[in-house]
Formats: C-alpha cells, structure tokens, sequence
C-alpha cells in the first residue's frame, strides 16, 4: 500500500527533485527535525554572505562589501510574529549559495 503522494505525479511543485533529495540526505543525517534543516539554513545563509562579501570586497573596498551583505539581510522579507523569509526551506537559498560559490571559485 503506498503511503502519500508523488511529487510530479500526483501533484505539482516547484521545488526541483534535487531539493527533495538534498533535504532527504540532511534529514537522514542530522536527524528529521525542523532545527536540523533550520541548522542547514543558517549554514547555507553564513556561507552566501561569506561568499558575497568575499567578492566584493576587492572591487568595493572592506566596508561597501559589508554594507552589500548588510542590504541583501536587510531586504529579505520579516513581518513580525507571523513570517521570515530566512526560517522557511526555500530552494532559493541553494540556489544562492551554488550561484555565489560558483562565481567565488572563478574569481
């Protein structure tokens, strides 16, 4: 008896497979928990800032390349006491620090 529903088939999403997959691997690494995945989070955002910061600071100077990382913080959606962008598993923020660690590796 098959327990759920497929993703792609039973339903659509717009969370490509790897998501899911990366998620999985956490999940069964760290344990099935929303603080493992919300550790992972934090991870994936300290390593884009570092990485941001990383690649402005030679073309901007030490305090334009923190401002920069300042800004992309600052900009992320919070309404208070109901939602932060930063606390939900978005795809995006892999996506952001694949792109970042991308460009860093060719800088």
């Amino acid at each position: 008896m098959r327990t759920g529903e497929t993703p792609y088939v039973d339903f659509h999403t717009g969370y490509t497979p790897l998501f899911y997959w990366l998620s999985a691997a956490w999940s069964y690494l760290f344990g099935p928990t929303s603080s493992s995945l919300r550790l992972l989070q934090t991870a994936l955002l300290s390593a884009s800032a570092a990485m941001m910061y990383a690649l402005a600071r030679p073309l901007a100077g030490r305090w334009f390349a923190a401002l920069a990382v300042i800004a992309w913080f600052a900009f992320l959606p919070v309404f208070q006491g109901e939602f932060a962008s930063f606390n939900v598993a978005y795809p995006a923020w892999m996506a952001t620090a694949a792109y970042l660690g991308c460009f860093t590796a060719l800088a």
